[in-house]
């Protein structure tokens, strides 16, 4: 995930290393984007609170994310200790979960809370996605969130849900960032990456990028799609290449012009 803070590219990413290998997060910056340097990527020795760097390093034995760390999505929201919020995915050695962590600058991050959270088909707290129960999309496991402000207002979050068998997409609404409230509305076809859609009037082009990370395997496309001009939706429909083991599908959205990410 990578941010512009004022003149800098802050990058958060996912790396595998250790022995046995695990999945973590690091961090690198850039003044332009092209040319990075990786801050610190020794293997982080496990933690549940705090940890530095930029990185977040797995959890203790029995934690929700003890196994892996990845997929983070990181918002900058003014200044103060927890100016800096990230949602991240973890992995127990069964099954993913969405869990939380805050800092000051974007080096020194806190967990806010990593054990399991129960399954719920409601709301959840402490920044957390936990699990559906049985016969949910969701149940086998909730990863990859990716997270925008409404202006002032709600926190909204679409994640990935894996239900044993299909991976779809989620969304999930929060008035603060910690409390979750999931809708897990009638799934979509699995063929789909994402279908987000609402009537709307006045459009401007944007363009999407659509990433599947695999074992040695990296697929990228691109496709044309709108978004509205003063409304709150957009339509986005991408074909799927149905990937044999798809545990960390991304979509990330950008604009063509100044308006930012989405």
């Amino acid at each position: 995930f990578v941010l512009q803070d004022g003149s800098t590219y802050k990058m958060w990413y996912s790396g595998w290393g250790g022995t046995p290998g695990r999945y973590s997060i690091y961090y690198a910056t850039s003044t332009n984007g092209l040319t990075w340097t990786k801050l610190d990527n020794n293997v982080p020795a496990d933690s549940n609170g705090s940890s530095t760097n930029g990185k977040i390093p797995l959890g203790t034995a029995g934690t929700g994310d003890d196994t892996y760390v990845l997929s983070p999505f990181v918002l900058k929201e003014g200044e103060g200790p927890t100016s800096y919020r990230m949602w991240y995915s973890g992995h127990d050695g069964a099954n993913y979960r969405i869990y939380y962590a805050t800092s000051s600058n974007g080096l020194e991050w806190t967990k806010y809370d990593n054990t399991v959270p129960a399954d719920s088909n409601g709301s959840s707290t402490n920044g957390k996605i936990p699990r559906g129960t049985a016969g949910k999309g969701d149940a086998a496991g909730a990863f990859s969130p990716a997270i925008l402000r409404d202006g002032n207002s709600d926190y909204k979050m679409w994640y990935t849900g894996y239900d044993g068998t299909n991976y779809r997409l989620y969304y999930a609404t929060s008035s603060n960032g910690l409390e979750l409230i999931p809708t897990r509305p009638t799934a979509i076809a699995a063929s789909a990456w994402a279908q987000i859609q609402e009537a709307t009037t006045t459009m401007r082009p944007i363009r999407a990028w659509c990433v599947v990370r695999m074992a040695g395997c990296i697929s990228c496309g691109t496709q044309d799609t709108t978004e509205p001009i003063g409304g709150s939706t957009m339509r986005l429909s991408l074909p799927s290449p149905e990937p044999s083991s798809p545990s960390n599908r991304r979509v990330a959205l950008r604009r063509d012009d100044s308006q930012g990410y989405t």
